[in-house]
Order: structure tokens, then C-alpha cells, then sequence
């Protein structure tokens, strides 16, 4: 087996009929990022996307990842193990039409540890006000 890595990518669009280009974010496993390219196209289909940024996840809060078939994972997992957790958080700032974002790959045992890390961010700390908090 090739040595499999974990992708993070933000795809971008103009999906028929919008104004603004849109985004998501894909999480891929794979060899290299090329290796992904059909993953990508069927995971939004029927617009052109378009790579914006992308990152190799390999280390997160200290854990180094191992890719690993699924049926040895199923051998080893527990319940107290660390797992792995996406947080995109949204936040605001006063005057301002935007809704800004910023993503936190965790590893905690527990979601509950992932948005409290995600919650004690500078980000999550300085974009929201009354009326408009960050989430």
C-alpha cells in the first residue's frame, strides 16, 4: 500500500446563477492531492471548482497521524482514544457584511474538548459583538 496521507482542501465556485464565488471544504485521503482530483469533482458536482488552498494534516496537538485499512482501525479503536475533529468557526465584526471563518483541526478525546479548544481561540474571542456573536 502507498503511503496514504489526509488532505484538507478548500474548494472554491461560482455555482449557475450566484454572484459571489462559494466554498467548501473536502477531506480526502490519498497519495498526493492530484491522486484526489476525481474525489473533488464528485464530491461538488455540477459546477467548475477550483483549488483555493490545501494542507497536508499529519500532526494535530501533538499526535502524529497514521493512515491506516479501515479493518485494521476497527481492531484498535477505542472509545477513550484521541480522536480527530473538524471546527469551522464564523464570527463578525461590527460595520462589516461579511461572515469571516476559521478552521480548527482537533484531536481530543471527545467533541465537547474540540469546541472548547475551537472556543478559546483568539479568532472565536475578537469576532462577535452583541447581536452578532461568533459561533
Amino acid at each position: 500500500m502507498a503511503d496514504l496521507k489526509l488532505f484538507m482542501v478548500i474548494l472554491g465556485a461560482v455555482p449557475p446563477g450566484r454572484h459571489t464565488e462559494q466554498h467548501d471544504v473536502f477531506f480526502g485521503i490519498g497519495p498526493d492531492l492530484a491522486s484526489l482530483k476525481n474525489a473533488m469533482q464528485e464530491f461538488w458536482s455540477g459546477v467548475k471548482i477550483h483549488i483555493d488552498s490545501w494542507r497536508e494534516i499529519s500532526i494535530v496537538n501533538g499526535y502524529k497521524l497514521n493512515i491506516t485499512e479501515r479493518t485494521e482501525l476497527q481492531e484498535t479503536v477505542s472509545p477513550d482514544d484521541v480522536k480527530l475533529f473538524f471546527i469551522n468557526l464564523g464570527g463578525y465584526k461590527p460595520e462589516d457584511m461579511e461572515e469571516y471563518h476559521y478552521k480548527v483541526i482537533s484531536a481530543t478525546k471527545d467533541k465537547s474538548a474540540a469546541i472548547a479548544e475551537a472556543k478559546a481561540t483568539t479568532f472565536f474571542k475578537h469576532t462577535g459583538f452583541k447581536g452578532a456573536r461568533s459561533h
